[in-house]
């Protein structure tokens, strides 16, 4: 999970390490936005592998708009669930509640990239608050993409720059 005005650097991170970890048998679960979803669910289903999609409305209503096309393919390599009913109309407390249904399916969280202000971090205190591996990806300490990143790897979350960091943390 994580940013959706990613960087170039937060995208290509995204997807190198989400392909990687899907064909490790790794089933990615994200949120459906833009940016850093939109590159982790398009790395799986590019590598022929499974995806869990969490929307903060109901199945009814995708947004956004633009990834209507990757949901639907996301239906054909994956699932799409959420616990909101059909015709919930935009509200933004949904979208908390989104992220805590993520964590909770998740034995880890990985953030490739996340601003201080983003919904991200209402994702990583929900992985702590389960006691779950919070793996973070460090970026470039004048991009405000990363700020979040950064600040979660000085509260103690693991820094990871690979996928053999991700799995090294996963398996021990």
């Amino acid at each position: 999970v994580g940013s959706r005005n990613a960087s170039t650097y937060g995208l290509r991170v995204t997807q190198q390490l989400t392909a990687a970890l899907a064909k490790q048998g790794f089933v990615i679960a994200s949120g459906l936005a833009i940016g850093i979803d939109h590159t982790a669910h398009q790395a799986c289903l590019d590598a022929q592998q499974q995806t869990i999609a969490v929307i903060g409305l109901g199945l009814d209503n995708i947004t956004p708009q633009q990834n209507r096309q990757l949901a639907e393919s996301i239906t054909q390599q994956g699932c799409i669930i959420s616990e909101m009913p059909p015709e919930t109309p935009y509200q933004k407390h949904c979208f908390p509640r989104r992220n805590r249904i993520i964590s909770a399916l998740s034995v880890a969280t990985l953030i490739p990239e996340a601003t201080l202000a983003s919904g991200t971090l209402s994702t990583a205190q929900y992985t702590i608050d389960l006691n779950r591996d919070l793996l973070v990806v460090p970026g470039r300490i004048d991009q405000p993409q990363a700020s979040g990143c950064h600040w979660l790897i000085q509260q103690g979350a693991h820094l990871v720059t690979s996928p053999e960091d991700c799995k090294h943390i996963l398996c021990s």
